[in-house]
């Protein structure tokens, strides 16, 4: 089971108050409702792959209009062929209708019913709804920390996306070729969005993962960062030590002051150390102290003298 899917499990079990099982309600209907007239009357089928989230369906229509309800199973043939199940809702259609906000008229009604979202529980639950029909979200162990909403209207997709933003999400909106997308990107925000909508469990254990991953990341950098300080070290002393070695086949370490000369012999003896590290070693060798600056002043003045020499 993919990620995405524990979350909407976790949030099918979510309780809520009557209000917030309205908004709810709402939202599912509103986001992969379809209302329709047979020859026995009006109807509303929900359509979803995911059973569990049918169930989540049937619960809260119960529970809120004690609907009669008919559950449909189809065979998919194109896509993933995972089967396609439809909540049916046989009666009480012109009350569910009414109260969900879902018509006007003949005509489908796709803002949010502000009725419905008055308090700060009954927008959490109105967010869970549009994520449980039509979200998704990256598992946190991939690269790339991703959550996304696919909504068909143009109109539900702005309002929702102001919805969202009204917590300070920053929230984004683009064009899909099966509708809008409402996507966050940071890691934070889609944590804290999983609190809002109430899926405590999976927000555990995305920021267990994150937080190893950027763990992770940091000791990688550190080590990538201590390797690349290394390579300069080497060439830095290669270049060093081939200057050494042209000023003592051409005129002789011995014509060079007595602190170049240290400078020199220090660095020969220590090849692959840094300035640090020969600053200690020239304390102990030399008997005295050499500052960082001291030091790299005197191999600038033996790199001169061997720039010299070449020159002539």
């Amino acid at each position: 089971m993919s990620f995405a899917a524990d979350v909407k499990k976790e949030l099918t079990k979510v309780l809520g108050d009557n209000c917030c099982q309205l908004a709810e309600l709402s939202a599912l209907l509103r986001s992969n409702g379809e209302i329709f007239i047979s020859s026995n009357g009006m109807k509303i089928d929900y359509h979803t792959q995911n059973p569990t989230i049918a169930k989540r369906v049937v619960i809260l229509l119960k529970s809120v209009y004690q609907s009669d309800i008919e559950l449909i199973t189809k065979k998919q043939r194109r896509l993933n062929r995972r089967n396609l199940y439809i909540v049916r809702i046989i009666n009480n259609i012109d009350l569910i209708i009414r109260e969900l906000e879902l018509m006007e008229g003949l005509t489908p009604v796709n803002n949010i019913p502000l009725e419905l979202i008055k308090s700060d529980c009954c927008k959490r639950a109105y967010l869970r709804g549009v994520f449980i029909s039509c979200g998704s979200i990256n598992n946190p162990r991939t690269s790339l920390y991703h959550l996304e909403l696919l909504i068909k209207s143009e109109t539900h997709a702005k309002e929702v996306l102001y919805l969202i933003n009204s917590f300070h999400y920053n929230a984004k909106m683009i064009t899909r070729n099966k509708g809008y997308m409402i996507y966050l990107k940071e890691a934070e925000k889609i944590s804290d969005f999983l609190k809002l909508i109430e899926a405590y469990g999976s927000v555990m254990f995305y920021e267990d993962i994150r937080i190893y991953r950027d763990i992770n990341n940091s000791i990688n950098r550190m080590n990538n960062c201590d390797i690349a300080n290394q390579k300069r070290v080497i060439s830095t002393a290669k270049k060093q030590i081939d200057d050494i070695d042209y000023i003592e086949s051409t005129i002789g370490l011995e014509n060079l002051t007595e602190k170049l000369r240290e400078a020199a012999i220090l660095r020969k003896e220590n090849p692959e150390a840094s300035l640090n590290e020969l600053l200690e070693i020239g304390a102990e060798v030399i008997g005295k102290d050499i500052t960082k600056s001291g030091l790299n002043h005197r191999f600038r003045k033996i790199k001169e003298i061997a720039e010299d020499i070449r020159g002539n």
